[in-house]
């Protein structure tokens, strides 16, 4: 949640645009999970409100990830 007490509408979760054309191997599935987060935390890692908090992750793990 922003600040500024506005809520953001939750991401709609589509990592595959509605189709399975192969299936991916889990790291890069997880992978392309935690872009999806930090596109929606505008690319913010730490702190309240980062794609670590979301993700329940230690910053440092969802950076190298």
């Amino acid at each position: 949640m922003p600040t500024d007490g506005r809520v953001l509408p939750a991401p709609i979760l589509d990592l595959f645009d509605g189709q399975l054309p192969e299936f991916l191997p889990f790291e890069d599935y997880q992978r392309n999970y935690i872009e999806l987060v930090l596109e929606h935390t505008a690319g913010k890692v730490s702190d309240k409100d980062g794609a670590a908090q979301i993700l329940h992750m230690n910053p440092r793990h969802c950076s190298a990830k």
